[in-house]
């Protein structure tokens, strides 16, 4: 367990400090998720890019609550999971496909001069098949 600096049980403040660090920087990473350009070229593509920022800015969201998790273990101090769990929450608000944030998006993609519809993009087209060929895996076999 890790001990404050006066010799009693707890967590030091700088864990605390740390904490809090980390969730605001998970969410300055779900900003800069949110506000990347998607891919325009056609529909496919379109949803394909949005799906792909929607979940890595889930997976940053939840890697606050994840990391304060981790510490009250170290610590042992329960509410710092409280601490992780609460920029969590929120980086989950800011992702959450809102009818403010698809229209956002949706203005976003006008701004590039395309002429697709984010939500028709999302209905037509199947997850799975979306993924750009960048992220789609070679099928190559490593030998090792």
């Amino acid at each position: 367990m890790i001990t404050s600096h006066d010799g009693g049980a707890g967590a030091p403040s700088w864990v605390a400090v740390g904490l809090a660090a980390y969730g605001l920087a998970a969410l300055a990473a779900g900003s800069w998720a949110r506000s990347r350009p998607l891919e325009t070229s056609d529909a496919t593509r379109l949803a394909g890019s949005y799906r792909s920022a929607f979940f890595l800015g889930i997976g940053l969201a939840e890697s606050a609550a994840l990391v304060g998790f981790a510490v009250v273990f170290f610590t042992g101090e329960r509410w710092l999971y409280f601490e992780g769990l609460a920029f969590a929450l929120v980086g989950l608000g800011l992702i959450a496909p809102t009818r403010g944030n698809l229209e956002r998006r949706q203005q976003q993609i006008t701004a590039q001069g395309s002429p697709l519809s984010l939500i028709e993009a999302l209905r037509n087209s199947p997850p799975g098949r979306t993924a750009s060929p960048s992220l789609r895996p070679s099928g190559r076999i490593l030998a090792g």
